[in-house]
């Protein structure tokens, strides 16, 4: 018995077929059981890459994790997110820089933030955005000014 893809598995059932006692092993050798712990190793989260507009959709049916090159000042547009999504923006600089980013009104930023966040503006610089939704509203945090060791 082997892990399969799901592409594998399906032609175990083309024409009315029936998997025997090994292909059905592979079936569940190939899918975690809610009773069994996923080593945090075996998770593959993704990252979307996000086209910068005047107002830029993050689409959280595609992802929470995603990264923007901005080169123009934008608003982001969160759509699909549900209570209890979390999720990361690493936002980069293009090489003009001095763009702003800004949140959607009644968005709350931690620490003092007052619902605004202030990435730096130098060309390049790298920042990051961390959003959860709560049932109390839309929570960030930011990082900005990561640099290389």
């Amino acid at each position: 018995m082997a892990v399969k893809t799901p592409e594998q598995l399906k032609q175990y059932l083309e024409n009315g077929d029936e998997p025997d006692e090994e292909q059905f092993g592979d079936v569940l050798d190939s899918y975690w059981s809610k009773t069994q712990t996923i080593p945090i190793t075996q998770i593959v989260v993704g990252e979307q890459v996000l086209a910068c507009a005047p107002s830029t959709v993050w689409d959280f049916s595609q992802g929470g994790n995603a990264v923007l090159t901005i080169d123009q000042d934008t608003t982001l547009d969160l759509q699909n997110m549900e209570v209890g999504n979390l999720g990361i923006l690493v936002i980069k600089q293009d090489a003009i820089g001095g763009w702003n980013i800004a949140l959607p009104a009644g968005h709350m930023v931690g620490y003092l933030g007052a619902g605004v966040v202030q990435i730096s503006l130098t060309p390049g610089s790298i920042n990051t955005l961390t959003v959860y939704r709560s049932s109390v509203g839309y929570l960030w945090l930011h990082n900005k000014d990561f640099t290389a060791a």
